[in-house]
């Protein structure tokens, strides 16, 4: 037993459940050890306010550490410049320990750095790491906790463990759906997806509706623009994930916004629900693909007396939503002439079928063997998402130039998350069904 190896056992996990008693006490000494190590080399503090803390304490620790703490609520993570970096600011995550605190990471900025440990100041409850993040930034983070508990062993004596925990940061007063969120001064604004008084409401229902290819009953929800007319040219939007689109991206109020700004034509929604298949629906699923296709859209093509088009039609999502987005629009063409993908999983590998090279998923191989479509794609993923997602998104935008196809493709500084997608749901609406204005 190494050093190392007790680090490969604590990135899986808690060792409770992989080692004798013997050996997690091992463990816990050579990372406690460690831990020490590394806190008496003194590593360099990046962030001025660490740094002057760092000699406060010096003076007098308790007063110090009182101030600094009750200066941090809600205030959280630190904010700082940089001097000589006119893009990036310093970006300082904190952590209160106790005794118990063995080690704590946060995840959720900028990738490469994003399993560094943070450092513990002096013998102090502060640990830390700072990191230089783009001005423009917005996303979630969370932390992990690793804490050295005793407990009782079935011999009656006594044993330490590692516990992971994951906490939200009690320090950060700007949360979304349950988490913590870091937003930088120059994040993008657009602020669509806020209800406004001035514009008018659509009609918002729920439908159920039988599936002949699935062989189920589907629920969806359905939003008709606001004086509808089906005299009047209308665009039809079908986005998967139609649960979170409502609730967390407030797809109703950007189709409001949009719509009563005139910067897309009247458009008609289908937000069909994940109800706990999204795993079997949402990956490669030629039968869900056909009760999109096939059955929905007709359905509603037919209620509401629709005329549209595959250039007025349009599917979205975010995640394996924006997979299935793609991969409906290129198996429909006809149908979809449209993909809105947020995120899109496009590194995934497609079970039934022969595997791609290590690192490539299987959707962008798939169009570049395929006859090409005049299907438009608006195409974004954030950077700070694994190098597996970026690059496959890359992936495709590039195949699909290649094919001759129109893509708008952006990026934005942030992770895998509504935070961003709300925010940028908007433009993509434009980009696809209306026209950007300068």
């Amino acid at each position: 037993m190494n050093l190392e190896s007790c680090r490969g056992f604590l990135s899986r996990g808690s060792l409770t459940a992989t080692l004798s008693s013997s050996a997690r006490l091992l463990c816990v000494v050579l990372l406690a050890s460690a831990t020490a190590g590394m806190a008496a080399e003194k590593p360099q503090i990046a962030s001025p306010r660490i740094r002057a803390l760092d000699q406060e304490i010096a003076a007098d620790k308790t007063a110090a550490l009182d101030r600094f703490w009750k200066a941090a609520k809600n205030r959280c993570p630190l904010v700082e410049e940089i001097p000589g970096d006119d893009k990036r600011l310093l970006v300082t995550y904190l952590w209160r320990g106790d005794a118990t605190t063995e080690r704590v990471e946060a995840r959720g900025g900028p990738y490469a750095a994003s399993r560094e440990p943070f450092a513990r100041l002096r013998d102090t409850d502060v640990w830390y790491r700072s990191e230089p993040v783009p001005k423009d930034a917005r996303y979630v983070y969370g932390l992990i906790v690793n804490r050295r508990v005793e407990r009782r062993a079935a011999d009656g004596s006594t044993e330490y463990v590692l516990v992971e925990e994951y906490p939200n940061d009690p320090l950060n007063a700007n949360q979304f759906n349950g988490g913590p969120v870091v937003e930088l001064p120059d994040a993008p604004k657009d602020a669509w997806h806020v209800a406004q008084e001035s514009a008018a409401k659509g009609r918002v229902e729920r439908l159920s509706l039988e599936s002949k290819a699935l062989a189920e009953s589907r629920k969806a929800t359905i939003y008709v623009p606001p004086e509808f007319d089906s005299r009047t040219p209308h665009a039809l939007a079908v986005f998967f994930d139609g649960d979170e689109c409502e609730k967390l991206m407030n797809l109703p109020a950007i189709l409001d916004n949009l719509i009563a700004e005139k910067r897309i034509p009247p458009t008609v929604a289908i937000l069909v629900d994940a109800q706990r298949t999204r795993g079997r629906d949402l990956v490669f699923s030629d039968a869900f693909v056909a009760f999109v296709a096939d059955e929905l859209v007709p359905w509603a093509v037919k209620k509401l007396d629709l005329n549209v088009t595959p250039e007025t039609t349009l599917a979205g999502g975010m995640s394996l939503g924006g997979l299935t987005a793609a991969y409906a629009a290129h198996e429909r063409p006809k149908v979809f002439g449209n993909v809105l993908s947020q995120s899109g999983a496009f590194w995934r590998p497609r079970p039934d079928k022969a595997q791609a090279p290590q690192g490539q998923g299987w959707f962008p191989g798939r169009v570049a063997e395929s006859e090409a479509t005049t299907v438009r794609y608006y195409l974004e993923v954030g950077r700070f998402e694994s190098p597996s997602m970026v690059g496959n998104n890359h992936r495709l935008r590039d195949v699909l130039r290649t094919k001759g196809n129109a893509v708008i493709y952006e990026e934005y500084n942030g992770g895998h998350d509504h935070v961003n997608w709300r925010v940028s749901l908007g433009r993509g609406l434009i980009a696809l069904l209306g026209t950007p204005r300068s």
